[in-house]
This record gives structure tokens, sequence and C-alpha cells, in this order.
């Protein structure tokens, strides 16, 4: 009798699973179950949740990226966050297209060591979405993106108070990060997108700016 009570706990132990651990339906479920990745369920924080069967699932995976994920009646939505330290790859190159975009609006010829410096930077980040993005990814189609961004931001018309059209040049929001890209040295710029690329880690948006 008490070896049939071990084999039934060794049975439990090597073959139960927790219910929780099943596929949710995500492109995040394949990192389930590997080595260096941590999932944790957080527990309903509100009577209404836990009423309503809501379930929550993060995501912790080795290279510092970290899915918040809340599943309720069959849907389940993600919100990813880049905790690697190097940044958050999607957030960046939204950025630097803004800002590559609004200055070749702007035809400053002062501004064309950024735009220069930008596109070689941005040509990087594309390359390393398409190696690690989870959706299959071309650099065409990002090409594609940040293309119909600058036509949309070619398209927006500024007027001064005489009522005169003026170009699309950066605002103040946007001239700290032009002003702050114009006073770094080439290798000190390299050096940061070095940084932001160090890390093979799918690219996300979160935390931007």
């Amino acid at each position: 009798m008490r070896y049939l009570l071990s084999f039934s706990f060794l049975f439990h132990l090597l073959f139960a699973t927790d219910s929780r651990a099943e596929n949710w339906g995500t492109e995040w479920d394949q990192f389930v179950g590997k080595p260096g990745t941590v999932v944790t369920y957080p527990a309903p924080a509100t009577a209404s949740q836990r009423a309503e069967g809501v379930e929550f699932r993060n995501i912790r995976l080795e290279n510092g990226i970290t899915v918040h994920q809340t599943r309720k009646k069959g849907r389940v939505s993600s919100f990813p966050v880049d905790n690697s330290g190097h940044g958050a790859v999607m957030c960046v190159w939204f950025i630097y297209n803004s800002i590559k975009a609004t200055l070749q609006t702007c035809q400053d010829e002062k501004y064309q060591g950024v735009i220069k410096r930008l596109e070689h930077a941005v040509s990087r980040i594309n390359h390393f979405i398409v190696e690690n993005s989870l959706t299959p990814t071309s650099l065409e189609q990002l090409e594609e993106q940040a293309r119909r961004y600058g036509e949309r931001q070619s398209s927006i018309k500024q007027t001064n108070k005489s009522g005169e059209v003026q170009k699309s040049c950066p605002d103040k929001g946007m001239a700290h990060f032009v002003n702050e890209m114009q006073n770094l040295s080439e290798t000190a710029f390299n050096k940061r997108i070095d940084d932001l690329l160090s890390v093979p880690r799918p690219p996300v948006s979160n935390p931007c700016l």
C-alpha cells in the first residue's frame, strides 16, 4: 500500500499540470515553460473581477521583456513592457521616424546631418525588428510604414499669426531631441544604438516617452 501511494504521488508530481498553464492563444505562449521564463498568476484584485472570472498572467522573459496579460470571457489582452534596461525598440523606432519625417518636411539644411544619422539608425533598428519580431515582418513593410507616416507628416500645415502657411519644423518638444542629437558626437550616438540593440528580444513599444 505504501508503494502504491508513493507511485501515485510520483505520477501526479511528474504528469499533473496547473490548469492555468494551458495556452492562452497568444504569440507569447511559446515562451511559457522555457528555461529562464518566469510565469506568475496574480489573483484578481476586486470582487467584480473574481465574479466575472477574470484571470491575470505575467510572463517574464530572460531578456527583460515582461508581458502582462488579462483573460476575460475567453478574450486575452497583452501588454508587453521592456524592462531590459536597453530601451523599448519600437518606441525608439517611432520617435526616430517621427523626427526624421518632420525634419525632411522642414527642408532646412542645418538638419541634414541629423537626418542622415537618423536614417542610419532606423536602418539598423529595422533589421533588429525583422530578426526579433514575433510577427513575421519584412524590411519592405517597415519602410512602407515609415514612408506613409512621412507623407502624413508632410501634409500637416502650420500657420503663423498672420495666417501664412509655415513649414512643419520641430516644435518645442521635438526640438529637445533634435538639439540633443546635434550635440552628440557620432561615436556617442552610435554607442546609444549599439546599446539599444545589444540584447536580442521582441521589439515592444513600452515604456515610451
